[in-house]
């Protein structure tokens, strides 16, 4: 985001500002039809159209600090609440790895769950119930967790030198 002068810790909380550095970068354009999209929909895309390509291309590349409502499950930073705690993997253009610090707090979670919902009624998208079994378990286990997902099938498609997943992987 440096590239294109763009402080992500001023924009991720103003959709607007955000959207307006992007115009201003030519990293979407007026005539776009998705202008009105929220700013997780607007980061992603202007990420894979516009970044991860060139991410790990002169070796594996590790990004952090990732915007707040990227956050998923993972835990908010307690001092920059602009970002969360979680971090990827990049080699050659390719996520390999996505791991984040988990919130743990069953309050928080449940308020995360909820405005997922809220955001996915807004998009017309499939809206799940809240699984109150996750919430439960995380009221009778209170402990820090982190996880790493690792994705085998691009690694080795990487290391084969492959383009294509379908090459590299017999569960595609």
């Amino acid at each position: 985001w440096n590239r294109w002068k763009i402080d992500l810790k001023e924009s991720v909380f103003n959709h607007d500002q955000f959207k307006d550095n992007c115009l201003k970068n030519m990293l979407i354009s007026e005539s776009d039809s998705h202008l009105d999209e929220s700013f997780e929909d607007l980061f992603n895309r202007v990420f894979v159209q516009h970044i991860e390509r060139d991410l790990g291309k002169m070796g594996p590349t590790f990004l952090w600090d990732f915007p707040a409502p990227l956050a998923a499950l993972s835990k908010i930073d307690p001092i920059e609440k602009e970002f969360c705690h979680r971090f990827e993997v990049y080699i050659q253009g390719f996520e390999v790895a996505n791991c984040f610090g988990e919130e743990t707090d069953p309050n928080l979670l449940r308020k995360k769950c909820q405005e997922d919902l809220v955001h996915r009624k807004a998009m017309n998208r499939v809206c799940p119930p809240i699984d109150e079994d996750f919430i439960a378990a995380h009221q009778e286990i209170n402990r820090e967790s982190a996880g790493i997902a690792l994705g085998l099938d691009r690694l080795f498609m990487i290391l084969r030198d492959e383009t294509s997943l379908k090459d590299s992987s017999s569960f595609v």
